[in-house]
């Protein structure tokens, strides 16, 4: 029976050296700033008076920065147990006793020096287009607050990936995925959205996560809640949602081990 520690160790050696290896990973920092862009100006197409204020348009530009990674992790890691099942590795590693859930851990954990030069880039791309220059208020509370949302992605990505074993078409949950979290998580200013919505966002466990990220990098407040209650929030979302995708992805690969699927 092989051991928890050396299925995650392996995992984390592995993607390491497949993620410097591949191109994609050079070319999603190329692409990473111009997405956010694209996003970003959209909104502030929409809505200009988010330029005329420099706590706003920094919380714009992190919030576009924020789509991107979350895109970055919902495609890198969600829908990569499809792929190694569709390849035929997947069957391999459970019939020798893998613990695949671990393995896909280790693919997100291995993930985050990606997403954190893309959210870096984008967000300085952002701000320095629209004239103005990124600051980063809490250098420490900011590291936490993005190692706590980078684990959020992973998990939802990692629950998403264990259904997407038996869902035809997984890229159209993606899809709605992408935008649907950073959206309902406050990447848009709270004040844009009507006041039935407004109260909902607010109450978001996902949205005082990404509260805190913006309030260590921009100083920008946007949700009426001391910094404590933000992170307990977050934390517990955070473990909550990493227990919950485990266990899905645990009793997806033990179907497939009994079916032989």
């Amino acid at each position: 029976m092989r051991s928890s520690r050396s299925d995650l160790w392996a995992g984390l050696w592995a993607f390491s050296r497949l993620l410097l290896r591949s191109p994609w990973f050079a070319v999603g920092l190329v692409t990473a700033p111009v997405w956010s862009i694209g996003i970003g100006l959209t909104f502030a197409i929409h809505s200009p008076s988010l330029l005329s204020d420099q706590g706003s348009l920094r919380a714009l530009s992190l919030g576009a920065g924020y789509f991107v990674v979350t895109s970055i992790v919902l495609w890198n890691v969600g829908h990569f147990l499809r792929q190694v099942r569709e390849e035929g590795v997947l069957h391999s590693v459970i019939v020798a006793g893998g613990r695949v859930e671990l393995l896909m851990l280790s693919r997100g954990i291995t993930a985050l020096p990606y997403t954190a030069l893309a959210m870096a880039l984008s967000y300085s791309a952002m701000v320095s287009l629209l004239g103005s220059s990124p600051v980063l208020v809490d250098p420490a509370g900011a590291v936490i607050a993005f190692l706590l949302l980078h684990a959020l992605l992973v998990s939802v990505s990692l629950l998403a990936g264990s259904a997407f074993l038996w869902i035809r078409r997984p890229w159209l949950v993606t899809n709605l995925l992408q935008f649907l979290l950073p959206l309902s998580s406050g990447m848009v200013p709270i004040e844009l959205f009507p006041e039935p919505i407004r109260s909902v966002v607010s109450a978001s466990p996902v949205a005082h996560l990404f509260e805190l990220l913006r309030r260590t990098v921009t100083g920008t407040e946007s949700i009426p809640l001391a910094d404590a209650q933000l992170f307990l929030s977050a934390s517990l979302s955070v473990v909550s949602l990493l227990a919950l995708s485990m266990v899905a992805m645990r009793l997806s690969t033990e179907r497939m081990r009994r079916t032989g699927a």
